[in-house]
């Protein structure tokens, strides 16, 4: 199965029913990737997401789930109870189990003994790791091998390109949430800079920022709660030149952004 390289994110979805018909449009949309977390609302979206997949006809396999554990339960006993619930939940397995937030208080080996652990059983398929400095995510591909890392990437924040030549050279899927910056690229001032982009493949200026990030190979994590933004959010799947990719990589890095 090959999956279309987008996710679809749950985090600040809202109240339980709108973020279920939230993601129930998503997967009507063509999306079949989603991401959540234990602490998203204290477990509230992966039971949004573990409904709406009752709901839908789409087979369990052509979907790829993805959830997180909290840095307060990187204990052995509270990694392993944390899956079992995120799996109640969800009521499925969890095809990309990560740890959310690194805790220097907790071995790494700990952690990852209780993801394979996990593995095993075939609670989760695979795992990673989420806001890690370049250091700890090469500390942590010392002990086990990671299948994903998750890291804020988009034009504005750049910073993670590091650690995205990091998983490239290593065949790591990287995952880049707030592929707009919290929704500041949608705003005037940022989209004027994209809308030249935009008229010359004929996309919107917020396909195009999707667009970059797919250029860098990495998977975009969006995120919107408007039924009308999730198919534009969808439409990124064409080239840019790399001439372009490289402009606008260069115009937004030197910007220090303007809430």
């Amino acid at each position: 199965m090959k999956l279309k390289k987008i996710a679809f994110g749950t985090y600040g979805l809202g109240k339980f029913y709108k973020a279920k018909e939230m993601i129930k449009k998503a997967l009507e949309t063509g999306y079949r990737i989603f991401d959540t977390a234990e602490n998203y609302d204290n477990g509230l979206m992966e039971k949004a997401l573990g409904e709406a997949l009752k709901e839908t006809s789409i087979p369990r396999k052509e979907l790829f789930i993805m959830t997180k554990v909290s840095p307060n339960h990187l204990r052995y006993e509270d990694v392993i109870n944390s899956a079992i619930e995120s799996i109640k939940r969800l009521d499925t397995y969890v095809d990309l189990y990560y740890i959310h937030i690194p805790n220097p208080d907790i071995p790494l080996k700990e952690t990852f003994k209780a993801f394979e652990d996990l593995k095993k059983k075939k609670l989760i398929r695979f795992f990673g790791v989420s806001n890690f400095s370049l250091e700890m995510l090469k500390e942590a591909y010392s002990i086990v091998k990671l299948f994903a890392v998750q890291e804020e990437f988009n034009l504005i924040y750049q910073h993670t390109k590091p650690i995205l030549n990091f998983t490239n050279t290593n065949k790591i899927l990287f995952f880049a949430y707030r592929p707009l910056y919290g929704g500041l690229l949608a705003k005037e001032k940022y989209r004027k800079l994209l809308e030249s982009y935009a008229k010359k493949y004929n996309k919107t200026p917020t396909q195009i920022a999707i667009r970059w990030i797919l250029e860098h190979n990495a998977i975009p994590i969006v995120k919107t709660t408007k039924i009308e933004h999730l198919k534009d959010d969808f439409d990124v799947f064409w080239k840019m030149n790399k001439e372009d990719v490289n402009a606008l990589t260069k115009i937004f890095e030197k910007i220090t952004p303007e809430e």
